[in-house]
């Protein structure tokens, strides 16, 4: 709740540009509503994440903050896949952990799923290339350009597949 609400906060003016329906620039949310939600989100996800125990809260806070620093500081920046990167693979160690089952052949995790999640990262860019051009937001995919960065990621789910085929004898 709280990445989704600080994401719209952050996006409000350059939606009410390039996408009016968003739910702040449509009046559907307030900015101080988006506000509420992002501290009523953390405070969520603190008092439950803490009920699975400290490494569970610990995760998930990490989680979190990625995805709040991919709003605020990695958007509209080169890096944007940097905070995917971060957060993307955590979600099952996170439950894993959650459920007290963690075993380190999860951390294979990141080397397989790394690739995956920077195409992920470029795919959801693709749709905005245009306005992040028109608005000189400079992501990788309008850096690469629409057509290297539909190339790189289907390059990149081909190299996470590889990986874990090569990792797969040793789990």
């Amino acid at each position: 709740l709280a990445v989704g609400a600080v994401n719209e906060l952050v996006d409000a003016d350059l939606d009410a540009i390039a996408q009016p329906h968003k739910p702040i620039p449509a009046g559907l949310v307030s900015r101080r509503g988006a506000w509420v939600m992002t501290i009523a989100g953390l405070l969520m996800m603190t008092v439950l994440s803490l009920r699975f125990g400290a490494v569970s809260f610990l995760l998930c806070a990490l989680g979190n903050g990625a995805g709040v620093a991919y709003s605020l500081w990695f958007k509209r920046t080169i890096w944007s896949w940097v905070p995917y990167l971060v957060a993307l693979p955590l979600l099952p160690i996170w439950v894993w952990a959650s459920l007290s089952q963690v075993h380190p052949g999860l951390l294979a995790i990141y080397p397989i799923g790394a690739p995956a999640v920077i195409a992920v990262q470029i795919a959801q860019s693709l749709p905005d290339v245009a306005t992040d051009q028109a608005a000189n937001v400079r992501t990788l995919a309008v850096a690469l350009g629409p057509t290297r960065a539909r190339r790189l990621c289907w390059g990149a789910l081909l190299l996470a597949a590889r990986v874990a085929v090569a990792l797969a004898p040793r789990l």
